[in-house]
C-alpha cells in the first residue's frame, strides 16, 4: 500500500484535530491505519458529548441523544433544560460518553476527548479534589477559596514512600516532590508557577 492510499476514515477520540489534515501522506502508515480502525462507533439512541455552546451558564460542551445517522452526519438532540434543539453535525464533532463517576487520572478515562477531560476536571472540582492528573504530570484547579486539610504533615505522610497516585490523598504537589526524592536522580530544571488568581 503507497502511503498516498492511506484515507482518513474518522477521528480517534484519542488523537488532537490536527492529525485530521495530517494524515494524508503520513509517512507513519501503520499509525494513520490504527487512527482510522480506532474511529469510535455510534449507535441511535446513546448518548454523546457535542461541542454546544451556552454562555450563559458557562458550557462548552453539551450532552446530547443521537436521532439519526446519516453517513458522516449525524443528528443529535441537546437538551439545557431551558431549552431543546436539534444539531446536525459531522461524525468527527460527536464524542463518547464515560461512565458516571470521576477518575484521578484522565489516563484512567474510557473514553478520552475534549469533553471528556472537561467533565472529569469539573467533577473533582466540585468535590474540592482540585489535583488531577495526566500519566505524570499534575493538573491543579485554582478553587478561589481555602481547602482545609489540603496542605500539611498529614498530607506529607500520606504520600512518603508512596508512588505518586497510590496515596490515599490522590494526585498532589506532595507526591509529585515524593517521586522526585524517592527517583534519588539529580533533576536539571522545574517548573513552578505561583501568582494571584487570573495571573
Amino acid at each position: 500500500m503507497d502511503k498516498e492510499d492511506i484515507e482518513y476514515r474518522g477521528p480517534s477520540t484519542f488523537w488532537p484535530e490536527f492529525w485530521t489534515s495530517e494524515l494524508k501522506g503520513c509517512e507513519r502508515a501503520p499509525l494513520a491505519l490504527a487512527g482510522a480502525a480506532m474511529a469510535p462507533r455510534f449507535k441511535v439512541g446513546e448518548e454523546v458529548w457535542v461541542k454546544d455552546e451556552h454562555p450563559e451558564i458557562h458550557q462548552v460542551f453539551s450532552k446530547g441523544d443521537i436521532r439519526i445517522i446519516d453517513g458522516d452526519k449525524v443528528t443529535v438532540e441537546t437538551s439545557t433544560g431551558a431549552k431543546t434543539q436539534e444539531l446536525v453535525l459531522p461524525l468527527a464533532e460527536i464524542f463518547k460518553v464515560n461512565p458516571e463517576g470521576d477518575v484521578p487520572d484522565h489516563c484512567q478515562l474510557l473514553h478520552l476527548s475534549p469533553p471528556t477531560l472537561l467533565w472529569n476536571t469539573i467533577k473533582r472540582f466540585e468535590k474540592d479534589l482540585i489535583y488531577t492528573s495526566v500519566g505524570d504530570i499534575l493538573v491543579a484547579v485554582n478553587p478561589f477559596q481555602w481547602i482545609t486539610g489540603l496542605y500539611g504533615q498529614e498530607r506529607m505522610n500520606e504520600v512518603k514512600g508512596k508512588k505518586f497516585l497510590s496515596a490515599a490523598c490522590g494526585p498532589h504537589p506532595y507526591g509529585i516532590g515524593e517521586k522526585v526524592r524517592a527517583s534519588r536522580v539529580r533533576v536539571s530544571s522545574f517548573f513552578f508557577s505561583f501568582g494571584s488568581p487570573g495571573s
